[in-house]
């Protein structure tokens, strides 16, 4: 039937004779692929979509290969959905392609936006979980929306997990270790928190972001983790980047004083009278390394310089 159509389009040109050789050719359900892939160009071509579905249909029933019945069973949602407007039936196809394979970023997409328009959650968890799997290493962003999307519905623990393997596959991901970091911060889970602070800081370039989780990571290990020692640490690293920020040396000042580190307050106080502008301030803090060196290290030949 379709050698006898192909005759009557190529060779006598009577299409309508033609055409209606195809469609018996079709109405016997045939199994062969080959035929099945002729058939595709012809519908194809035509722009006949009813007839085109119809073959996908068959190929995904004839051939063996889960991949491929899923690709053909796509190829008829995707016809169904945006030429003919039938959204029922081509979610039906898209959600049996599903079942046979969960790769397809095209199969996938489409079920997405199946599982937003017809509200369905939990469906959309599955693809989203599904993606993030098939992206491997580049599944960053599935496993960062699949976290948002767990938050919506109250489900936190996870959403955390969702993030810990979106970390996982991107560990240096600035967007990936902010949000987890707010989530630690907020379920005060300060040991989590400062490893994922101290992943951060180490992959930033940009200098005021840099200043800023290392403040926010030195303030942690000193008030809250009682890591003296790390906080100092911190700000010295802060300190190596950026001479003479006030901040950290004002911490840091405060931090040797505590812990009796005399030398170090010394020299927390030179840096700080180097970085002064203030002569009034240069000089009280010039004072006050002499003092220390005076009082605590009975350094005397080194106070007077500084005295004077």
């Amino acid at each position: 039937l379709f050698e006898k159509g192909t005759l009557l389009e190529e060779r006598l040109s009577r299409a309508e004779d033609a055409s209606a050789a195809f469609q018996q050719c079709l109405e016997l359900k045939p199994q062969d692929p080959g035929l099945l892939t002729q058939l595709e160009a012809l519908y194809a071509a035509r722009n006949d979509f009813p007839s085109l579905i119809e073959v996908y249909r068959l190929l995904a029933h004839a051939l063996e290969s889960p991949t491929l019945r899923a690709h053909y069973l796509t190829a008829a949602g995707m016809v169904l959905d945006e030429r003919l407007k039938r959204t029922s039936d081509a979610a039906a196809c898209f959600r049996e392609a599903f079942r046979l394979d969960r790769t397809d970023p095209l199969l996938l997409n489409a079920l997405k936006r199946v599982a937003v328009r017809e509200g369905r959650a939990e469906e959309l968890l599955e693809v989203l979980s599904a993606e993030a799997a098939a992206l491997g290493p580049q599944g960053a962003p599935a496993w960062l929306q699949l976290c948002k999307m767990y938050e919506r519905l109250g489900r936190k623990e996870e959403a955390l997990a969702a993030l810990l393997d979106a970390r996982r596959v991107s560990p240096n991901e600035s967007l990936i270790l902010s949000a987890l970091a707010n989530v630690y911060e907020t379920r005060h889970r300060f040991e989590e928190l400062a490893d994922v602070l101290l992943a951060w800081v180490g992959c930033i370039n940009d200098e005021g972001e840099f200043v800023a989780i290392g403040l926010r990571l030195a303030a942690l290990y000193e008030e809250d983790l009682k890591r003296d020692a790390d906080a100092i640490q911190r700000y010295q690293a802060i300190l190596a980047r950026i001479p003479g920020h006030a901040a950290a040396l004002a911490s840091l000042g405060k931090l040797y004083h505590r812990t009796r580190n005399w030398e170090g307050l010394v020299s927390v106080f030179d840096a700080e009278a180097a970085a002064a502008q203030d002569p009034k301030e240069k000089a009280g803090r010039m004072f006050k390394a002499a003092e220390v060196l005076e009082e605590r290290l009975s350094r005397q030949e080194e106070a007077i310089p500084r005295y004077h």
